[in-house]
């Protein structure tokens, strides 16, 4: 599987900083220079979009009235958040995994990690159903807090198949996000990866056998008894036994210390 990373450089504030998308060799694919216009709606909507969707959804045109809101700050999100990157994504070959790397100081820079992004637009489609997975990062690869090496690693699955009832994946991964970044920030060695959207067995595997592996993982999604849902590469529902998880998750086993798994 490819990967990708796209950095967030110099930064000044959260309407103003520059993207870099490097592939996994270290070469150059594609910048942009971000200017946003803090006073257009879909700027308040990409800051809060689930705060934005309840403030300014009627009840009796929910349906309808969420869907055209998405659909339009994805579309704004892809030229004017991120430019030219959707466009060089859709081009890699898939599937393709995005590491997307913010600075951890000046600490705000990390809000963009909890920005919709996956719903950018490119080819007038989210990158959410297009076969690219958006890893969030918060620092450097490496390093925790204190610039010490990393020593404890959480990866967070989060799976949601394609007409399965909405769970608040991204509330849920925020706050995930948020409790290792504040671990981190009184100096212990702490990173957390998440992986959301296309979370199929493939990625799984792949994941799992990143270099510096795993301490804790986490998966959250819909299942049943005996049985968790993953994705397909299509987006659709796929039944994992719990004994095939457990093989999924073998590779893990040197390191790992905790899996814990919440499905509704």
């Amino acid at each position: 599987m490819e990967e990708l990373r796209l950095e967030v450089r110099e930064f000044r504030d959260l309407t103003r900083w520059r993207w870099v998308l490097t592939a996994g060799t270290g070469s150059f694919v594609v910048d942009h220079e971000v200017r946003l216009d803090p006073g257009c709606w879909q700027y308040g909507a990409f800051a809060d979009l689930r705060g934005y969707l309840r403030w300014h959804v009627p009840p009796d045109r929910r349906r309808a009235e969420e869907v055209r809101i998405v659909s339009e700050v994805g579309a704004w999100i892809g030229s004017s958040v991120l430019g030219a990157v959707p466009a060089a994504l859709a081009r890699a070959r898939h599937p393709v995994t995005v590491r997307v790397v913010a600075p951890k100081a000046p600490t705000v820079a990390e809000a963009l990690l909890f920005r919709p992004l996956e719903l950018a637009h490119a080819g007038g489609e989210p990158l959410a159903v297009q076969d690219v997975t958006l890893i969030m990062q918060a620092g450097s690869d490496d390093v925790g807090a204190d610039g010490a090496p990393v020593s404890d690693r959480l990866l967070g699955l989060f799976s949601l198949p394609e007409g399965g009832k909405s769970l608040n994946l991204r509330r849920e991964r925020d706050s995930l996000v948020t409790l290792i970044n504040e671990i981190a920030a009184t100096g212990k060695a702490a990173d957390v990866r998440v992986l959301q959207y296309g979370v199929t067995r493939d990625r799984l595997r792949d994941t799992r056998e990143e270099a510096e592996a795993w301490d804790v993982i986490h998966v959250s999604g819909h299942g049943t008894p005996g049985e968790l849902l993953l994705e397909t590469a299509a987006g659709k529902p796929d039944r994992v036994p719990a004994a095939e998880l457990a093989d999924l998750l073998d590779l893990a086993r040197e390191r790992v210390k905790l899996v814990t798994v919440t499905a509704c």
